[in-house]
């Protein structure tokens, strides 16, 4: 073996140490304390689909999700609201542009309805461009966009759940 096809070999290994070693993992890998695995989630509105999801994304990560009587960590989504703005419009005063935001408010409540993490607060928000000769696809463009924008609060809660922080506090 030369010594360029050494390096082919080692190059990828290094980088793959210096990832694992700086603690990168890949996202969806949620790593909670064993005392977390049982969760409660509770909201305003049950047959939301930020709460759906969510669920779905705990129980993924390994997370059994159960009623509030038989977990001592209830996460709380406290509130939640999406709002679309007119942000442009065209010179036929017809609206062009859209910014959309999804806000969300939760916390976590541990034993002793002690409070692990405190009201928080978690927002996105997206821009929308409509383009007049076709209006029928902006409907679906703006249902993407909530998905993503649900995903993205869904993948930020969970790292929140999973923070330094988080543990930290659970001792």
């Amino acid at each position: 073996m030369t010594i360029r096809s050494q390096s082919r070999l080692w190059i990828p290994l290094l980088l793959s140490l210096m990832l694992a070693a700086c603690g990168f993992h890949l996202r969806g890998m949620l790593t909670l304390p064993e005392s977390m695995k049982r969760m409660a989630v509770i909201s305003n509105n049950n047959d939301s689909p930020l709460r759906q999801e969510l669920v779905e994304a705990l129980k993924v990560a390994g997370v059994t999700v159960v009623p509030v009587g038989e977990s001592a960590f209830i996460l709380s989504l406290l509130d939640e609201n999406f709002t679309s703005t007119i942000s442009g419009i065209s010179a036929s005063t017809n609206t062009r542009q859209y910014t959309m935001a999804y806000r969300v408010n939760y916390q976590l409540m541990g034993p002793n309805a002690a409070s692990i993490i405190p009201p928080s607060s978690l927002q996105t928000v997206r821009s929308l461009t409509v383009d007049a000769n076709q209006i029928l696809g902006s409907n679906s463009q703006e249902f993407t966009i909530k998905q993503e924008m649900r995903q993205e609060l869904i993948q930020k809660i969970l790292s929140r759940l999973s923070s330094k922080q988080t543990k930290a506090q659970l001792g």
